[in-house]
């Protein structure tokens, strides 16, 4: 019992010291101890892999070195026993003999320097107790004690024989002489033993090239080995590390759950009655104190907004009241325009009816006096003027028909426009009813500006038909984009001259269930933030006085939310603009 609560206790004091610690030190702390233990743990099996590896690549190497010595010596003896050979055969000739003489000497100089070499290895091992590959080779010590004495000794009987010959003054009578001595010298034991010694040294340096292939093998393995080692390591020390920090986020985590649990059962059930637990004096305490203040400011705020949301839903209503005048006076804007212009177009007919009348009443009363002169004695001639009379006068009054009819045909579409109507729906001939409208427009632009003239490019799917509209409130909204289509060609028209071609392409076209109307004009165009905003309330960018903003507005609620079409707008600067209307021909389609 003594010794659970001797164990209970330093692990109570610890969990009250770190919960004196701040925020930031506590996570400081863990992930300090997470990172020591990820160096350390790294750290040492990057030492232990490397010590294997460093040993494993030093083996090699002295294994490498051992294998090149031994090769060496081998060539060398070889060279020096075909040189020997050789010798006997350029006797006769001064140049190469010399030649010859030079290369046995340095042949011998550098076998002399290898075999040094081979030898302070087994005289260096003995002394200094260093690992060496020569000497745990068992063909290799027994090379070095068959060959020790030999060595010196047919290196000196060489160079006795090469001084006894003279070959770098030998006369031509010595040259049988000194054949026979070389023959003699290449039978002798020492140049058997010579042979001997080379087949033993290409023994040994095959054994030490295998030694050296053991050796790399040992090496690769030591490299797995030792990036198996980092690699568990650094693995461990990870996890490790990883342990350490899930520790100090439970420790930080915890107090901030207490006041998370209270946050969101505000927010989800409206209590603001509650209030967070305050256990620490960290930032975790702080935290739950401030959020008790920010439940009791947003209770306050609640109060608040309740008594101006009464004040928000009046203004509210009294903005509605405000737009609907707004679109009221936009309705009169329109039919403003589009009495002008019929207004304009009656005085152009009516011009031409008091005009042919008159002409009419002068012909006629001629005729009457002509016929009163003449009406006994009436000759061919007489008879012919007559004829033409009447012919004049029937063109004429033809004419008066015809202007009349025009005439009355605008104060039709005057009156259709003109008429605070029902909004009632019925059959309506769109091809007829786009063409009204296009005429309309062009001649309400025409009052205002007399020279404004435009080709009009029209083509009308005949199979179209009759749709169910709304006919006043389409037409409405057909004369709002026309209408800014010849703003459009004016505006450009003013700024490039005579050189600009204003046209105006309007086309209609079956589409089954629906209808599909295009109005494109080659006008001023629309930037890319412009066309975005052209259906929004009050965005207009004429001048000031002479757009609301609400006309493509009210277009759109027209063709959109109450006859369920559809209405796109594709544009570019300076090129054109064009207006896609799709409308279902029935009105129970909608």
């Amino acid at each position: 019992m003594k010794n659970s609560e001797s164990t209970t206790a330093p692990s109570k004091n610890l969990n009250q010291w770190v919960g004196y610690l701040k925020v930031g030190h506590k996570i400081g702390l863990g992930y300090g101890l997470a990172i020591f233990v990820a160096i350390l743990g790294t750290t040492t099996g990057f030492v232990i892999g490397d010590s294997y590896h460093n040993e494993a690549l030093e083996r090699e190497e002295k294994s490498l070195n051992a294998y090149r010595l031994v090769n060496d010596l081998q060539t060398k003896v070889l060279l020096i026993r075909l040189d020997w050979l050789e010798l006997p055969i350029v006797l006769d000739k001064p140049q190469l003999v010399k030649k010859q003489s030079v290369a046995i000497q340095q042949h011998q100089s550098e076998f002399k320097q290898l075999w040094v070499k081979f030898k302070s290895e087994f005289d260096r091992i003995e002394e200094e107790k260093e690992e060496s590959i020569l000497r745990e080779n068992d063909s290799a010590r027994q090379l070095f004690k068959t060959y020790s004495q030999f060595s010196d000794l047919y290196l000196k009987q060489v160079e006795e024989l090469i001084n006894n010959l003279n070959l770098d003054n030998i006369q031509a009578t010595q040259l049988e002489t000194t054949k026979t001595k070389l023959t003699k010298f290449s039978n002798t034991e020492s140049s058997r033993n010579l042979e001997y010694f080379a087949r033993d040294l290409l023994s040994l340096s095959e054994e030490m090239y295998e030694e050296y292939e053991k050796a790399e093998a040992e090496f690769a393995v030591a490299q797995r080995l030792r990036l198996k080692i980092f690699f568990i390591s650094a693995v461990l020390s990870v996890l490790i590390g990883i342990l350490l920090a899930i520790l100090t986020s439970r420790a930080i985590s915890k107090p901030l759950q207490a006041v998370t649990n209270v946050a969101q059962k505000t927010t989800q059930e409206a209590n603001f009655d509650l209030q967070a637990p305050v256990t620490t004096s960290d930032e975790t305490g702080k935290l739950a104190t401030s959020l008790n203040q920010l439940i009791a400011r947003v209770k306050q705020l609640l109060i608040e907004k309740e008594q101006k949301s009464e004040q928000l839903q009046k203004a509210n209503e009294k903005l509605i009241t405000t737009q609907k005048q707004m679109v009221a006076q936009e309705k009169l804007a329109s039919l403003g325009s589009l009495t002008a212009g019929i207004a304009h177009e009656i005085r152009n007919p009516l011009n031409f009816v008091n005009n042919f009348a008159q002409l009419s009443v002068e012909l006629i009363q001629e005729l009457l006096e002509e016929i009163a002169e003449k009406v006994r004695n009436l000759d061919k001639d007489t008879v012919e003027s007559l004829t033409d009379t009447l012919s004049i006068l029937e063109t004429n009054v033809s004419k008066i028909e015809h202007h009349g009819q025009r005439a009355e045909k605008i104060v039709s579409n005057m009156l259709l426009h003109a008429r605070s109507g029902g909004h009632k729906w019925e059959s309506s001939n769109l091809n007829q009813l786009v063409e009204e409208t296009v005429n309309l427009a062009y001649h309400g632009m025409r009052a205002k500006d007399s020279s404004f003239n435009l080709t009009i490019d029209n083509d009308y799917d005949e199979t179209v038909g009759e749709i169910e509209v709304v006919t006043q409130d389409i037409s409405r909204a057909f004369l709002n984009i026309i209408s800014n289509a010849c703003y459009a060609i004016q505006q450009k028209l003013k700024q490039q001259g005579n050189e600009f071609t204003p046209m105006l392409k309007v086309r209609t076209k079956n589409l089954e269930q629906q209808v599909e109307i295009r109005i494109r004009d080659n006008g001023s165009g629309m930037t890319r933030e412009v066309r975005d905003r052209i259906f929004e309330h009050f965005f207009t960018t004429k001048p000031t006085g002479e757009g609301t903003g609400l006309g493509l507005s009210l277009t759109y609620d027209i063709i959109v939310q109450q006859h369920q079409g559809s209405l796109e707008v594709e544009s570019e600067v300076d090129i054109y603009t064009e207006f896609i209307i799709s409308l279902p021909k029935n009105k129970s389609a909608n």
